[in-house]
């Protein structure tokens, strides 16, 4: 959200985007995939929506990526209203 920049983690443990965020007790990330888009309101950053997989086979891409960023972008102008 700092980044104001929506982005897709297929490699949780690697990505520097994935500090620590859903790690289990035993060390391993508890989702193998995920994308996650800013809601920006007014210039501010107010959350975020967040699309995740438990499912090792599943990848996230383009689709889920232009998913979430058009709800985080309804989302921000429901807010401004």
């Amino acid at each position: 959200m700092e980044d104001r920049k929506a982005v897709v983690i297929n490699n949780p443990g690697t990505d520097p985007h994935c500090k620590e965020c859903g790690i289990t007790e035993d060390g391993d990330c508890k989702y193998s995939s995920e994308v996650i888009a800013p809601i920006i309101s007014e210039g501010d950053p107010i959350g975020a929506v967040i699309l995740a997989s438990k499912d090792p086979d599943i990848k996230m891409g383009e689709m889920e990526l232009k998913l979430a960023e058009t709800a985080a972008g309804f989302l921000a102008k429901q807010m401004e209203q």
